[in-house]
């Protein structure tokens, strides 16, 4: 069951400026046909993965594309440009509201919002884009299950992912090379997470993959054996691995800042 909040579509808002419009239950009267349109995620008992960045918006498809969880995807209303899905619905038993949710970028921005209180906008609804200013449509994907239900599907973990997550999207535009920076940031998932061998090399195969789309698996640093010869040598007794002291002067960025996003995944 949805629990829909009616929004002003001609002026395409995202809010329709009424105090009650968390607690309010509207009723199909209060819709038109120039209403854009919103599910209250709470009252919905629905968990929203909204992804704000660019990198956000890589790494969600990345990590949650494969549930076929519904989403919504955005596009210009000219179709100058291909949609890209920016939010993903699911369901979790996790009390989330004891978690820091706050994953932001380097400028501040957030990267990905865990959401389980507020509303979302959806199809058919319309709004500006924040930087391009152009207006974008909304469209549902994956709206209904096999069984006619909507498609909000239970994940495991939910939290753990969302942090890899972003941690990824965080990650992606530090790299410059496939080299010294692998070493060391291997060296910190050995020394700062729980992570065995073969999630070490998930991580890493992934980020450098979404980096690098067309040369991984051709060039011969962006292949699997390179990773796992990384972790080889990190995990030999002799080596003194990485600290993110070291992370953070290979990506041009304070110990602190480092710090902060590593405690993401482990802790520090």
């Amino acid at each position: 069951e949805f629990h829909c909040i009616c929004c002003n579509f001609t002026s395409y808002k995202k809010n329709n400026f009424d105090p009650d419009i968390l607690t309010k239950d509207y009723n199909e009267g209060d819709f038109s046909n120039d209403s854009n349109v919103a599910i209250n995620i709470e009252k919905s008992d629905l968990i929203d993965l909204d992804a704000d960045t660019d990198e956000g918006i890589q790494v969600i498809k990345e990590f949650f594309g494969s549930y076929q969880a519904a989403a919504i995807a955005r596009q210009p209303i000219d179709e100058s440009l291909p949609e890209e899905i920016t939010h993903y619905f699911f369901k979790s038993n996790e009390d989330l509201s004891k978690c820091n949710l706050d994953r932001k970028d380097l400028n501040g921005d957030k990267i990905i919002e865990l959401r389980f209180k507020g509303i979302t906008i959806v199809e058919p609804s319309q709004t500006f884009h924040k930087k391009s200013k152009k207006l974008y449509k909304r469209n549902w994907k994956n709206f209904l299950n096999h069984q006619g239900q909507f498609n909000a599907p239970y994940i495991n973990n939910l939290y753990k992912v969302f942090n890899e997550a972003c941690f990824t999207a965080f990650l992606l535009p530090l790299i410059k090379s496939t080299n010294t920076g692998m070493v060391f940031l291997d060296g910190c998932l050995k020394r700062y997470t729980n992570w065995d061998d073969d999630k070490r090399e998930e991580f890493i195969s992934r980020l450098y993959r979404l980096k690098y789309l067309k040369d991984w698996n051709v060039h011969r640093d962006l292949k699997n054996s390179k990773i796992k010869r990384v972790i080889k040598a990190n995990n030999n007794p002799g080596t003194k691995t990485a600290g993110y002291k070291k992370l953070a002067e290979h990506f041009g960025i304070t110990p602190a800042e480092m710090k902060v996003r590593l405690n993401w995944i482990g802790q520090v």
